[in-house]
C-alpha cells in the first residue's frame, strides 16, 4: 500500500499500478492508472494539470477526462523521486482557447490543448470504492 508523503521511483510505481515508466499518465489496458507529474511542466499540480500537444499526450489526458474513479497521483521531488500524494479525479477539463490562453501565461508554457482539474479523494470513498 502506498504512504502519502513517501517517495517511490517510477520502477515501484510501474510495479504496483503497471503503465509505462516515462509518460505522465502511465496507462494499461486503455485505462490511465496513474499520474505523474512534475512541477515544472505542471506548477499548480496536482490540481491543475496542463496538456501540451504530443498526440500520446492528448490522447491519454483525453482517456482520463472521461474515466470514471480516482487515481494515485505522484510529484516529481527530484529525478527518479515521486511523492505520493494521494487519490485524485478529474472534476472539469477545458479547451476553451481563452482560459488555454490564460494558463500559458501563468505557467509560462505555450501550445497547451487541455488543461483538466483534479480533487483529492477523502479516504474514506477510496476504502469504499476499493470494497
Amino acid at each position: 500500500m502506498l504512504a502519502e508523503g513517501k517517495h517511490y521511483t517510477r520502477n515501484e510505481i510501474h510495479a504496483v499500478h503497471g503503465g509505462g515508466i516515462q509518460g505522465y499518465l502511465p496507462h494499461k489496458d486503455g485505462r490511465v492508472v496513474a499520474g505523474c507529474f512534475g512541477l515544472k511542466n505542471n506548477p499548480e499540480a496536482p490540481e491543475v494539470v496542463l496538456v501540451g500537444s504530443g498526440p500520446q499526450t492528448m490522447r491519454w489526458a483525453e482517456v482520463l477526462c472521461g474515466q470514471e474513479g480516482p487515481i494515485p497521483v505522484f510529484l516529481k521531488r527530484r529525478i527518479n523521486e515521486w511523492e505520493y500524494v494521494g487519490e485524485y479525479e478529474v472534476d472539469d477539463w477545458t479547451e476553451d482557447p481563452g482560459r488555454l490562453a490564460q494558463y500559458c501565461q501563468r505557467s509560462g508554457r505555450s501550445g497547451l490543448t487541455r488543461v483538466f482539474f483534479l480533487s483529492k479523494r477523502r479516504a474514506e470513498a477510496t476504502r469504499d470504492q476499493l470494497s
